[in-house]
């Protein structure tokens, strides 16, 4: 028998912590939040390689 992958291996993904997201239309962000502008990671300075 094929393999077939849960939906919840999906919208459980190590990629959505990874990226500071969630799946599209699988988890809501929750009631209001809308109200405030998204956060935004500080990244690190990739120019400063010496």
């Amino acid at each position: 028998a094929p393999l077939v992958v849960s939906p919840d291996a999906y919208i459980e993904g190590l990629l959505w912590k990874a990226i500071g997201a969630h799946p599209a239309g699988a988890k809501g962000p929750g009631f209001g939040s809308w109200a405030f502008p998204p956060k935004i990671p500080d990244l690190p300075d990739l120019d400063s390689k010496t």
